[in-house]
């Protein structure tokens, strides 16, 4: 396995201890055809060859920058955008969420350097990923050589629950807060047609509905 990694500052704020805890749904959508209701479906996202060797680049910080800090908002905007780009013109998926990515265990110097839990957004494309960079800044750069079906794996992932309420009489926003587990859609293995995903967690609890992303 090949590594590379550009220097840059570390996003990370308080590290807060996470469990494999997640609520999975199924999202469906209607639409009212001829006085008639027709239950929409779409296929699973296909991917690019998880098998072959290529270059996967990403960008990784501290679980709670990533995807629950205020000032990070735009994150989980550009993933849809992009997942929505993807559906419309029937492109192969090469970005996820990985949460604790276990190829980091091969970056000692650089994992010591994250507060943990962390997250890494990953993808095959170079451009792409030099765009996470300059939006969400506080976040290493780097890249990684091999298949998907090995750098596309997570050591733990992210509970839904694992960061506290928001207080409404803090947030300032004039927008909601997406809801929390909103990340679990992109994990590598989701199917990103449905809301949470029971089939990535196999700790997920079953019948409980939530508002996917």
């Amino acid at each position: 396995t090949t590594i590379s990694i550009s220097s840059s500052s570390l996003g990370g704020y308080r590290g807060k201890e996470v469990v494999q805890k997640s609520r999975s749904s199924m999202m469906r959508s209607t639409a009212r055809r001829n006085n008639v209701n027709v239950v929409v479906r779409a296929e699973a996202q296909k991917t690019i060859d998880m098998n072959e060797s290529r270059t996967y680049y990403f960008c990784i910080a501290n679980a709670d920058f990533m995807l629950n800090d205020e000032n990070n908002e735009h994150f989980p905007e550009i993933l849809r955008e992009r997942r929505r780009f993807y559906r419309e013109t029937e492109k192969l998926q090469d970005f996820w969420i990985v949460p604790n990515p276990t190829f980091l265990d091969a970056m000692p110097e650089i994992k010591k350097k994250i507060r943990q839990p962390c997250v890494a957004v990953m993808t095959t494309d170079e451009v792409w990923n030099t765009f996470i960079k300059l939006r969400m800044d506080r976040v290493y750069k780097g890249s990684v050589e091999g298949t998907g079906a090995e750098l596309l794996k997570s050591g733990e992932l992210i509970a839904a629950d694992a960061f506290p309420p928001v207080d409404p009489a803090k947030w300032t926003a004039p927008y909601n807060k997406y809801s929390p587990g909103w990340w679990e859609v992109f994990y590598p293995g989701a199917d990103w047609t449905q809301g949470y995903q029971a089939t990535v967690n196999p700790l997920a609890e079953e019948g409980v509905e939530r508002t996917g992303a």
